[in-house]
């Protein structure tokens, strides 16, 4: 009895954990998908943030209802991530794919006014790894500045460049400012 008992309390916790992922994942907004809401907008097509996290792939879906300001936003997502909201780098992308910083009221707004200006049914909003772990993926990218030895021995050939560089355009003006002068 012991053991069936233990094996129903880790399913039930299992599909609790399952249920609050899915939760977070597909749905913040409690308005989602509804036309209905708040009798003023009664009837009005509703737009979806839709928010992509750069940093682990996850995907969550804002009512724009339930975003009132920057600050519910940030609060949202941070109850979402688990990640303070200070650490959330949020930019969403305009009609030409540019990423635009959202870091105000007034940016949101923007957003929302574009939104309605394209026609669009979302806003993609996105929420940028934190500086340093960009830095770190770019030189990731670049074998050469991932690998410290390789890294130096590049600055180093630079730097000889730059000095022989440096020395071949010092004699050359030299050397033609001193043949200028026997003409003259």
């Amino acid at each position: 009895e012991d053991a069936a008992a233990l094996s129903q309390q880790g399913s039930d916790l299992q599909a609790q954990v399952q249920s609050q992922q899915l939760q977070q994942q597909h749905l913040l907004g409690s308005e989602l998908g509804s036309d209905a809401g708040p009798a003023g907008r009664r009837g009005a097509a509703s737009l979806v943030l839709k928010v992509k996290d750069q940093g682990d792939a996850k995907v969550y879906r804002l009512s724009d209802r339930s975003v009132r300001s920057l600050d519910d936003l940030l609060a949202q997502l941070e109850r979402a991530t688990g990640r303070p909201a200070e650490a959330l780098d949020l930019v969403y992308l305009d009609e030409d794919g540019d990423e635009v910083q959202l870091a105000n009221d007034l940016a949101l707004r923007e957003a929302r006014s574009l939104a309605a200006q394209q026609g669009w049914k979302k806003v993609d909003v996105l929420i940028r790894p934190p500086r340093s772990a960009r830095r770190a993926a770019k030189v990731a990218a670049h074998p050469v500045l991932a690998d410290p030895v390789l890294a130096g021995g590049v600055l180093v050939a630079v730097t000889a460049v730059a000095v022989a560089l440096g020395i071949a355009l010092l004699s050359a003006s030299a050397s033609s400012s001193g043949s200028s002068r026997r003409y003259r």
